[in-house]
């Protein structure tokens, strides 16, 4: 897996969980974030603020946390 990877990824979904991310590739949560960070310092992405969930649960359907968008740059 290489960079190049992880943004042709969220290029044919247009928006991305740092979970969702992480899953597909096999990988932490921090490196998927690491990751999607890279390209959002490039602004390739770019980095939507966090959500809040109010449940208490680590797998929770909602995915709530980091989400980052596709700008194209």
């Amino acid at each position: 897996m290489i960079l190049s990877d992880v943004k042709a990824y969220v290029k044919e979904h247009g928006r991305v969980s740092v979970r969702d991310t992480a899953l597909q590739f096999d990988v932490s949560e921090a490196v998927a974030r690491d990751m999607l960070d890279h390209w959002a310092r490039k602004k390739i992405l770019r980095r939507e603020k966090e959500q809040v969930c109010s449940r208490a649960c680590a797998s929770c359907a909602l995915k709530c946390g980091s989400f980052y968008v596709y700008t194209g740059g």
